[in-house]
């Protein structure tokens, strides 16, 4: 086996250099306003999110969109437009 399979939602990997978080949102759910240190990619998988993060254009994002935005600025799920599934990875600075 070359590694390993993740199928669950939740926190699939924490160490001092990555955290990796597997999630799923039902149609109108949300997620609290946070921060993270460090930088954040987010990888929207299937679905789509209203999300209050400020990019230029748009704040909706849509299926297979990858953001990246240092973990410092507050930012949330407002809601999650269809059911949809994302990964964030978060690479911590040093």
């Amino acid at each position: 086996m070359l590694g390993q399979t993740y199928t669950e939602t939740g926190m699939l990997l924490k160490n001092e250099e990555l955290q990796l978080v597997h999630i799923k949102l039902a149609q109108g759910e949300s997620v609290p306003a946070h921060d993270h240190k460090g930088q954040k990619y987010s990888s929207l998988l299937s679905g789509g999110y209203q999300s209050d993060i400020r990019l230029p254009g748009s704040s909706q994002f849509e299926c297979w969109c990858c953001l990246r935005f240092a973990g410092e600025h507050t930012v949330s799920v407002v809601e999650a437009l269809t059911e949809c599934e994302f990964l964030s990875t978060f690479v911590y600075r040093r």
